[in-house]
This record gives C-alpha cells, structure tokens and sequence, in this order.
C-alpha cells in the first residue's frame, strides 16, 4: 500500500507522554505494508529492546549491514550519539537511498536545532522534500519523519512548520506557551492548557492511529 509522506511534530513537556506517543505511532507503522522499515533514532537511551513486537532489531553503523543483509527487520532502533555527526549523516542518507523509510526523532532538537539550520543538509532535504526523494536507483519514494520535541523554540523553525500534523500534550514554560499563541492563536493555548499528562491535542491536521497508547504503553 502506497501513500503520502507521514511527517508528524509531537510537542510536549518531559514525561507528558511524548516518547509513549511515538511508541504507539511505531506500532501503527510497524502494521503499514507501504513503509519499508521504520527506524527509530534512540539518543536518550529510552527506547527498550523489542517494544511488544517480534520484528524489531538494534543497529548501529557498524552492525546496520551485517544485519540489513537478508531484508530489513519491521524496526530498526539506532542506538546513536547526536554529536557523532558521521553515523547521522548516514542514516539521512541511507534512509533516503533505501526509500519507503520512516524516520522517528526522539528530541528532534538534537539533530535539526534553531534558528538557523545547522544540522545534516540531508535532513534538510527529508524535511522539505521527503515528499519524493530519488532511492538508490533513481525513483522517486517518500522519507516519512515523526519527531518529538520538548521545547519547540529550540528546533529550527523549518521542522515544525512543514509538518501537516502537529500535535501539542501538556507543555511548561512561558516560552513554549507563547509559542502556541503566536502560531496557533489564544483558543489554541487555552485548549493546551486544558490538556492532562497523556493527553493531546490536534493544532494542525488530524491526529493519527495510536494503537496501544497509555501511560504505561
């Protein structure tokens, strides 16, 4: 089954629910039959082996050939360290050679900070053209991103405002507040406020399948 890019920004503030929420978006795309593989970036270490899944397998960039060799396993959790800038660029790079790759961001912050773009040109790419990206052989497949972030003015702009869905749970922070106002007006940062721990709220698009959510998914 083929579809358009997913590519979804999670904003909320520590154990709101953020890391919980792309669990259950790795589920739903663990079952998704037009998504090749989906990797998971793990900087934060909070990501445990298997995830109630049976097709799940650890890499780094050493082990990523050894282990990708007889077809790629559903999930491939990177184990990764964000100022290890050569093992990142080759995930942007491999992810995109490979194509029908979804890419899930733990603290996107860490990989595309603000305010002026200086993480890897590659994830710039997926970022504003991960609609059709050329594979390995020329043909144009999509590069499907989910990031999460805590603190939104801390990850450049470009992230979260070519993202078609933007989901916001419980924040903190004057800073953040106003962020919410600015872009998405008052009523939206009442209804935030409004939000409890778990909870989430839909301030651009449609909020997607979360199979499995919960304070203990």
């Amino acid at each position: 089954m083929k579809h358009d890019r997913i590519f979804e920004t999670w904003i909320a503030r520590q154990r709101a629910g953020k890391t919980t929420a792309l669990r259950s978006r790795v589920r739903a795309l663990y079952r998704d039959t037009g998504i090749r593989s989906v990797w998971v970036l793990d900087a934060l270490g909070e990501w445990p082996d298997g995830l109630g899944l049976a097709d799940v397998v650890e890499v780094d960039r050493a082990s990523y050939l050894d282990k990708t060799s007889h077809g790629f396993p559903r999930v491939c959790l990177w184990r990764v360290d964000p100022d290890d800038k050569l093992t990142i660029a080759f995930i942007w790079q491999e992810a995109v050679a490979q194509g029908d790759i979804a890419l899930i961001l733990d603290e996107a912050s860490l990989y595309a900070p603000g305010p002026h773009w200086t993480g890897e040109p590659m994830l710039k790419r997926i970022v504003l053209q991960g609609r059709h990206l050329p594979d390995m052989c020329g043909k144009l497949r999509p590069t499907h991103l989910i990031v999460a972030v805590q603190y939104p003015r801390l990850v450049n702009h470009l992230v979260w405002s070519q993202s078609p869905v933007i989901m916001v749970g419980q924040v903190a922070g004057e800073s953040t507040r106003k962020w919410i106002a600015s872009n998405f007006g008052d009523p939206i940062l009442a209804e935030a406020d409004r939000v409890r721990p778990f909870g989430w709220i839909a301030v651009r698009g449609i909020k997607p399948s979360m199979p499995g959510y919960g304070p203990t998914g």
